[in-house]
């Protein structure tokens, strides 16, 4: 049997009822006949009289009874007076029908759904792995071992993956390491929902959410120093240098190209922002014509990228260049070695001693001879790999491409492009790219994970 209460209702069929309650026919947008009535006097009556009435009134008599009083008592307007009355008439059609005649609203309560427990590396075959984690199950257990936390401890401990406690002091949890490397390689490698991770790699909506929250800001305290660190490659610049004065580069001293990344994020907005003082204004990047945050990057002739920043979208590029600190690391490298080594980029960098840029002239390139447009032509064929990697990290990383689901204010934003750079990284290691590809298999020089991930106390 169902009931009637507008020519548009139709039946709604809610699997958590109660089997023996008969389905209502209710509009296709609400759920519950209670949750409706809540909403249509919330919104018109003084929620703070009415929410705590209407929430715990589970019967129709006297939910009736209590609009009944309250249209008597006298409304502020004619309209809310229509208003009661149009929904006590409502009220009134409204019925559940049990067995024992009992005339109740049942509101089903939505709970967090447990997929069992999170998924270990060996319930998946070579092949899931590969495809759903960007990584084979063999090199995974060598990344494991070699990352560590914030205290100086690493992930793996004679062998075994760690049993990681994360979470606040009060709301907090057990996991395994590699169950929490699981969770952090499957958010960074599509933009999914938790609810979809779920049937995925398993365990709950709210853990999967902590366990990546957590093992995202251990790794960005560890390694963001890492991925923004010259000195780790200083004594192999002149290797670089050669190689690309052999590969037809006009000049003797590039080590790196250097260029500025956007990375697009939503609109900020609501109390998280409020919190960060943060305003629409300081994030809009005009060329872009999107809100986001800014990156200051390089690439090495072997493949592997550097970060600096974030900075917000309104930020130049020359600006970003002055604040990373990439000039006075070249020149404290310069002391070292005893030879001046230049990075490349467009022409919004300076031009110095340790800075060679593309030429522009006064109008987009209006006015250049033809040697210089020979010159930008020859140059542009190795900045292009700088794009290649912003491209790859895109590419293999796809939690970078959901910008709707970037909230600034609410969520670590700035920390997923420096860890995308350090994931890129160790692929390029173990796998390589097509920039070595382009640059030459001999550059890279066989760098191996451990003497990447290693630190100066570990070298």
């Amino acid at each position: 049997m169902f009931l009637w209460i507008g020519c548009r209702y139709v039946a709604a069929r809610r699997p958590n009822f109660q089997p023996d309650v008969p389905c209502l026919r209710m509009p296709i947008h609400i759920i519950t006949p209670r949750l409706y009535m809540a909403r249509q006097l919330l919104w018109h009556t003084e929620k703070k009289d009415v929410e705590h009435d209407i929430r715990t009134m589970l019967d129709i008599a006297a939910l009736r009874t209590f609009l009944i009083l309250r249209a008597r008592r006298g409304a502020k307007s004619s309209k809310r007076s229509k208003l009661f009355r149009r929904l006590i008439t409502e009220v009134s059609s409204f019925s559940v029908l049990a067995d024992d005649g009992e005339k109740l609203l049942l509101v089903p309560r939505h709970r967090t759904r447990t997929k069992g427990a999170i998924k270990r590396p060996d319930d998946f075959t070579s092949t899931e792995f590969v495809e759903q984690f960007r990584f084979r199950k063999a090199h995974f257990w060598e990344v494991l071992l070699h990352l560590r936390l914030t205290d100086g401890a690493k992930l793996m401990e004679n062998g075994e993956p760690r049993l990681l406690r994360y979470g606040q002091e009060r709301h907090y949890g057990y996991v395994w390491a590699d169950q929490a490397l699981l969770v952090f390689l499957r958010r960074m490698a599509t933009p999914s929902r938790w609810a979809d991770l779920q049937y995925i790699i398993g365990g709950s909506r709210t853990k999967l959410s902590a366990v990546f929250n957590y093992i995202l800001t251990e790794l960005y305290a560890v390694y963001s120093p890492l991925v923004c660190d010259l000195h780790k490659f200083k004594h192999k610049f002149r290797l670089f240098a050669d190689h690309l004065r052999r590969r037809g580069c006009p000049f003797e001293n590039i080590v790196m190209f250097v260029d500025g990344h956007f990375q697009p994020t939503c609109r900020p907005g609501g109390l998280g922002c409020i919190n960060l003082n943060l305003e629409d204004f300081q994030t809009f990047a005009g060329k872009e014509r999107l809100h986001g945050l800014k990156y200051q990057a390089a690439v090495m002739p072997n493949g592997l990228a550097l970060v600096w920043g974030p900075w917000r979208g309104v930020f130049h590029d020359a600006t970003m260049f002055a604040r990373s600190g990439i000039l006075e690391d070249l020149e404290q490298i310069a002391e070292e070695l005893g030879e001046d080594f230049s990075c490349f980029g467009d022409s919004a960098y300076p031009l110095n001693r340790f800075v060679q840029r593309i030429l522009k002239g006064p109008a987009t390139g209006e006015g250049l001879t033809a040697w210089e447009r020979q010159y930008n032509a020859l140059m542009a064929r190795f900045r292009i790999i700088i794009e290649n990697v912003f491209s790859v990290c895109d590419q293999y990383w796809g939690i970078l491409r959901d910008r709707k689901n970037l909230r600034l204010g609410s969520m670590a934003v700035g920390k997923l492009f420096p860890l995308a750079v350090l994931l890129y990284n160790i692929r390029t290691i173990l796998y390589g790219n097509n920039i070595v590809s382009y640059m030459g298999e001999e550059v890279l020089m066989r760098v191996s994970l451990r003497e990447y991930l290693s630190f100066e106390d570990d070298e």
